[in-house]
């Protein structure tokens, strides 16, 4: 996932500072507006994480989560569906038509489960 990140959304990006945990950094894209969180996360800082990152979410027009899952834990009662897909996209509350709900019992953990509970709260 890091590397999509660096590829795709950190050119011109400056990083502001570094997260208590592995590999995590906060980044600012000035021209874009955009501040990213890139989180190796290890479930145990998920917390404090979300703490840390909750008032810049409170405060931004659009929050959006990114998880990574390896193809292998995805449950569906229609695998046929994404048995020769390579990739695929689920999403929670999606507004864009071209991306599926994700359906239980899959579920996110971690960071962008606590952002997604504390904001609609």
């Amino acid at each position: 996932m890091s590397e999509f990140v660096e590829a795709s959304l950190l050119e011109g990006a400056r990083k502001i500072c570094k997260l208590p945990s592995p590999k995590s950094s906060l980044y600012y894209v000035q021209d874009k507006e955009l501040l990213i969180a890139l989180l190796q996360e290890d479930l145990t800082n998920s917390g404090e994480l979300t703490e840390l990152l909750l008032p810049f979410a409170k405060k931004a027009e659009k929050v959006i989560t990114l998880t990574v899952k390896s193809k292998i834990e995805y449950q569906s009662e229609n695998l046929k569906c994404v048995r020769d897909d390579i990739t695929f996209i689920r999403a929670i509350n999606s507004k864009l038509p071209q991306v599926e709900e994700l359906e239980p019992p899959n579920f996110i953990v971690g960071v962008a489960a606590g952002s997604k509970y504390s904001l609609k709260c």
